[in-house]
Protein backbone atom coordinates (compact mmCIF):
# COMPACT_ATOMS: atom_id res chain seq x y z
CA UNK A 1 0.00 0.00 0.00
CA UNK A 2 1.29 3.13 -0.74
CA UNK A 3 1.62 6.06 1.79
CA UNK A 4 -1.27 8.02 0.23
CA UNK A 5 -3.18 5.46 0.18
CA UNK A 6 -2.44 4.77 3.39
CA UNK A 7 -2.89 8.53 4.83
CA UNK A 8 -6.51 8.36 3.02
CA UNK A 9 -7.67 5.15 5.09
CA UNK A 10 -6.10 7.09 8.26
CA UNK A 11 -8.59 9.97 7.47
CA UNK A 12 -11.49 7.80 6.62
CA UNK A 13 -10.98 5.70 9.53
CA UNK A 14 -10.49 9.36 11.95
CA UNK A 15 -13.73 10.92 10.73
CA UNK A 16 -15.53 7.69 11.55
CA UNK A 17 -14.39 7.27 15.00
CA UNK A 18 -15.51 10.99 15.61
CA UNK A 19 -18.86 10.26 13.82
CA UNK A 20 -19.14 7.06 16.13
CA UNK A 21 -17.88 9.26 19.01
CA UNK A 22 -20.36 12.01 18.89
CA UNK A 23 -23.25 10.38 17.94
CA UNK A 24 -22.18 8.29 21.37
CA UNK A 25 -22.16 11.16 23.47
CA UNK A 26 -25.40 12.20 21.99
CA UNK A 27 -27.25 9.27 23.18
CA UNK A 28 -25.37 9.26 26.56
CA UNK A 29 -26.16 13.36 27.23
CA UNK A 30 -29.93 12.15 25.92
CA UNK A 31 -30.01 9.68 28.66
CA UNK A 32 -27.63 10.73 31.44
CA UNK A 33 -28.81 14.32 31.34
CA UNK A 34 -25.74 16.48 33.25
CA UNK A 35 -25.49 13.70 36.18
CA UNK A 36 -22.44 13.00 34.49
CA UNK A 37 -19.45 14.38 32.72
CA UNK A 38 -18.71 13.12 29.61
CA UNK A 39 -15.06 13.21 27.56
CA UNK A 40 -14.14 11.47 24.34
CA UNK A 41 -10.86 10.85 22.69
CA UNK A 42 -9.56 9.20 19.93
CA UNK A 43 -7.08 5.75 20.45
CA UNK A 44 -4.98 4.32 17.45
CA UNK A 45 -4.04 0.84 17.76
CA UNK A 46 -5.31 -2.69 18.68
CA UNK A 47 -8.69 -2.28 20.77
CA UNK A 48 -7.83 -4.91 22.64
CA UNK A 49 -4.83 -3.43 24.21
CA UNK A 50 -6.02 0.44 23.85
CA UNK A 51 -8.81 -0.05 25.57
CA UNK A 52 -7.05 -1.90 28.30
CA UNK A 53 -4.05 0.79 28.78
CA UNK A 54 -6.44 3.40 28.73
CA UNK A 55 -8.97 2.08 31.18
CA UNK A 56 -5.40 1.48 33.42
CA UNK A 57 -4.49 4.90 32.84
CA UNK A 58 -7.81 6.75 33.61
CA UNK A 59 -8.21 4.40 36.52
CA UNK A 60 -11.87 2.99 35.01
CA UNK A 61 -13.79 1.48 37.91
CA UNK A 62 -15.86 -0.27 34.96
CA UNK A 63 -15.27 -0.64 31.12
CA UNK A 64 -18.23 -1.59 29.41
CA UNK A 65 -18.19 -3.18 25.64
CA UNK A 66 -20.57 -3.96 22.91
CA UNK A 67 -20.34 -7.30 21.19
CA UNK A 68 -20.97 -8.46 18.23
CA UNK A 69 -22.04 -12.21 19.09
CA UNK A 70 -19.66 -13.54 16.53
CA UNK A 71 -19.20 -16.96 15.91
CA UNK A 72 -16.47 -19.14 17.45
CA UNK A 73 -15.00 -19.27 13.68
CA UNK A 74 -15.15 -15.61 13.31
CA UNK A 75 -13.88 -14.80 17.00
CA UNK A 76 -10.34 -16.88 15.42
CA UNK A 77 -10.40 -14.90 12.28
CA UNK A 78 -11.33 -11.64 13.68
CA UNK A 79 -10.46 -11.84 17.62
CA UNK A 80 -13.06 -11.08 20.02
CA UNK A 81 -12.33 -7.27 21.65
CA UNK A 82 -14.94 -7.82 24.45
CA UNK A 83 -13.42 -11.32 25.30
CA UNK A 84 -10.10 -10.02 25.72
CA UNK A 85 -11.02 -7.38 27.43
CA UNK A 86 -13.06 -9.51 30.26
CA UNK A 87 -9.89 -11.34 30.37
CA UNK A 88 -7.39 -8.71 31.04
CA UNK A 89 -8.99 -5.80 32.71
CA UNK A 90 -8.47 -4.78 36.19
CA UNK A 91 -11.63 -3.67 37.00
CA UNK A 92 -15.63 -4.68 36.38
CA UNK A 93 -16.51 -5.42 32.75
CA UNK A 94 -20.20 -5.28 31.49
CA UNK A 95 -20.20 -6.45 27.69
CA UNK A 96 -23.68 -4.91 26.47
CA UNK A 97 -25.50 -7.13 23.63
CA UNK A 98 -28.53 -5.79 21.30
CA UNK A 99 -31.63 -6.10 22.97
CA UNK A 100 -34.29 -7.35 20.70
CA UNK A 101 -37.05 -6.41 23.20
CA UNK A 102 -37.47 -5.04 26.20
CA UNK A 103 -35.27 -2.99 27.81
CA UNK A 104 -33.92 -1.49 24.87
CA UNK A 105 -36.17 1.94 24.86
CA UNK A 106 -36.70 2.35 28.60
CA UNK A 107 -38.96 -0.65 29.03
CA UNK A 108 -38.72 -2.67 31.92
CA UNK A 109 -35.03 -5.23 32.46
CA UNK A 110 -34.90 -8.81 33.81
CA UNK A 111 -31.63 -8.81 35.42
CA UNK A 112 -30.31 -12.37 36.79
CA UNK A 113 -27.25 -11.36 39.48
CA UNK A 114 -25.59 -14.51 40.89
CA UNK A 115 -24.18 -14.17 44.25
CA UNK A 116 -21.71 -16.14 46.38
CA UNK A 117 -21.38 -14.46 49.43
CA UNK A 118 -17.96 -12.66 48.65
CA UNK A 119 -16.72 -9.19 49.24
CA UNK A 120 -16.85 -9.47 45.23
CA UNK A 121 -20.46 -10.25 45.11
CA UNK A 122 -20.78 -7.43 47.21
CA UNK A 123 -19.59 -5.08 44.45
CA UNK A 124 -21.89 -6.76 42.35
CA UNK A 125 -24.81 -6.80 44.45
CA UNK A 126 -24.12 -2.44 45.15
CA UNK A 127 -23.63 -1.54 41.15
CA UNK A 128 -27.22 -3.15 40.32
CA UNK A 129 -28.96 -2.29 43.53
CA UNK A 130 -27.51 1.23 42.74
CA UNK A 131 -27.99 1.57 39.38
CA UNK A 132 -31.24 3.26 37.74
CA UNK A 133 -32.94 0.39 35.97
CA UNK A 134 -36.23 1.77 34.41
CA UNK A 135 -39.96 0.89 36.17
CA UNK A 136 -41.01 -2.29 36.73
CA UNK A 137 -37.72 -3.82 36.24
CA UNK A 138 -37.26 -7.41 38.18
CA UNK A 139 -33.62 -8.67 39.58
CA UNK A 140 -33.80 -12.77 39.98
CA UNK A 141 -30.67 -13.33 42.57
CA UNK A 142 -29.39 -16.69 41.93
CA UNK A 143 -26.59 -18.46 44.59
CA UNK A 144 -25.40 -21.76 42.56
CA UNK A 145 -23.92 -24.82 44.92
CA UNK A 146 -21.37 -27.12 43.33
CA UNK A 147 -20.50 -30.46 45.01
CA UNK A 148 -17.33 -31.88 45.05
CA UNK A 149 -18.79 -35.29 43.77
CA UNK A 150 -21.61 -36.89 42.22
CA UNK A 151 -23.01 -40.08 44.44
CA UNK A 152 -22.80 -43.33 43.32
CA UNK A 153 -24.44 -46.64 43.78
CA UNK A 154 -20.32 -47.64 44.53
CA UNK A 155 -20.54 -45.01 47.30
CA UNK A 156 -24.00 -44.97 48.98
CA UNK A 157 -22.74 -47.69 51.06
CA UNK A 158 -20.70 -45.20 53.10
CA UNK A 159 -21.21 -44.16 56.16
CA UNK A 160 -24.05 -41.08 56.29
CA UNK A 161 -20.92 -38.86 58.25
CA UNK A 162 -18.37 -39.16 55.19
CA UNK A 163 -20.27 -37.01 52.53
CA UNK A 164 -20.27 -34.27 55.35
CA UNK A 165 -16.41 -35.16 56.46
CA UNK A 166 -15.90 -34.94 52.65
CA UNK A 167 -17.28 -31.57 51.70
CA UNK A 168 -15.87 -29.87 54.03
CA UNK A 169 -11.98 -31.15 53.43
CA UNK A 170 -13.11 -30.16 50.02
CA UNK A 171 -14.16 -27.12 51.05
CA UNK A 172 -10.91 -26.14 53.01
CA UNK A 173 -9.10 -26.82 50.39
CA UNK A 174 -10.98 -24.57 48.38
CA UNK A 175 -10.87 -21.91 50.38
CA UNK A 176 -6.89 -22.40 50.86
CA UNK A 177 -6.65 -22.37 47.86
CA UNK A 178 -8.41 -19.03 46.89
CA UNK A 179 -6.81 -17.28 49.96
CA UNK A 180 -3.36 -18.03 48.79
CA UNK A 181 -4.51 -16.65 45.25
Amino acid sequence: MSSSSYEEWERIFEGRSVENTARAISRFGEIAGERTEIAAKTIKGDPKIAILDEAERWGADLIVVGTHGYTSMQRLWLGSVSRAVVSHAKCSVEIARRRKAQGSDGKAMRILLAVDGSVFCDAAVEEIANHPWPPRSEAHVISVIRLPFTPTPETQGLPDGYYTQSACRWMRSRIHITGAA
